[in-house]
This record gives structure tokens, C-alpha cells and sequence, in this order.
């Protein structure tokens, strides 16, 4: 079991709550880096860090920003406000993407089936809609897009369905469901 503390630090732990390590995150007074995430070799990412899942120890660290997603081909997807950036399980970078739309920041990364993943964008201004795009992640296009109706800033949380339903929650308290 993995989580991360508001005393800054990610811990792993046993089934049976025996502490097996913990790796100082540098973020303190809050969550640290969100949530971490397991790669298929059993990689802990946090933040920007990959690391060993036996002790800890830092793998590698991203210049890329947080790693927010892992595909289920293994690769991981990360931004860095106003871009995109996907990279191979030990840190290389594939190919990246401005945001598709100028002056917008990407918010959230869900990822989705068919090679898509889910990107929110978000002006940074309280009254102006968020964005949700779908973009193919092998030919690195738009698929579709839309904006948020009224009042959210952003998309807060994505989540995809059992039935490949794309569920979102903005800032106004509403969810939003696509095909």
C-alpha cells in the first residue's frame, strides 16, 4: 500500500500496515504530490520522482513536471501547464503538445480507450468555462472537443465509466457525461 502524507512523505507499507519505507517528497503543510502511481514493473511515481518500489530509492526524475497518468501501454503523461508531454516507463520523452487552445493551461489527464486520452484545460479565470479535449495519442490529434457550459474553471475530476462513458465534475457543482 502506497499514500502520500501531509507531513510531505509518500510511505509504503505491508498488508498488515508494517511500515516498508518512506521517501521525503519535499512538498510539506499538504498532500505532497497527489496521488502515486503503480507502473506495470511495479515503479512508484510521485510527483516527478520514479521510484523503487523495494526501497524508495529515486529512479529518475522527470524535468516535465508531476506524472499525472499511466497509459495502459505503460507510457506516462505529465504537463507542464501549457503542454503535454508523454514519456516512455524510464523517463524518455516521446512527443509533446502545446495546449490546443492559446493562453490555456491543462488541468487533468483521464486516460481512455482506443489510444485516447482525456485532457480538461483551464483559463485560470473564475467566470470562464473549462475545456474538455480527447486527443489520439498516436497520431497526437484533436478528436474532439468541447466547452464546459457555465461557471467551471476546470474539469476537477475525470473518471471513465465500465462503459467507456467519460464522467466529469466542474467548479459549478455539475457533472458532465460524454460518449
Amino acid at each position: 500500500v502506497y499514500f502520500l502524507s501531509s507531513n510531505g512523505k509518500l510511505y509504503a507499507l505491508e498488508s498488515n500496515s508494517t511500515k516498508l519505507w518512506e521517501h521525503v517528497t519535499g512538498q510539506t503543510g499538504h498532500i505532497g504530490y497527489g496521488k502515486p502511481l503503480i507502473g506495470g514493473d511495479g515503479t512508484v511515481y510521485a510527483g516527478p520522482k520514479a521510484l523503487d518500489p523495494a526501497n524508495g530509492s529515486v529512479k529518475w526524475t522527470s524535468t516535465h513536471g508531476d506524472i499525472e497518468a499511466i497509459g495502459l501501454d505503460g507510457k506516462l503523461y505529465t504537463t507542464n501547464y501549457d503542454k503535454l508531454v508523454v514519456m516512455e516507463s524510464n523517463g524518455t520523452k516521446l512527443w509533446e503538445m502545446a495546449s490546443p487552445a492559446s493562453g490555456w493551461g491543462f488541468s487533468d489527464i483521464t486516460i481512455g480507450p482506443a489510444n485516447l486520452i482525456y485532457v480538461g484545460l483551464d483559463h485560470g479565470q473564475e467566470q470562464e468555462p473549462g475545456k474538455l479535449y480527447a486527443i489520439n495519442t498516436q497520431t497526437q490529434q484533436v478528436v474532439w472537443q468541447v466547452q464546459l457550459k457555465e461557471g467551471p474553471e476546470e474539469a476537477e475530476v475525470m473518471v471513465l465509466g465500465n462503459d467507456n462513458r467519460l464522467h466529469v465534475t466542474g467548479d459549478d457543482r455539475r457533472i458532465y457525461t460524454f460518449n
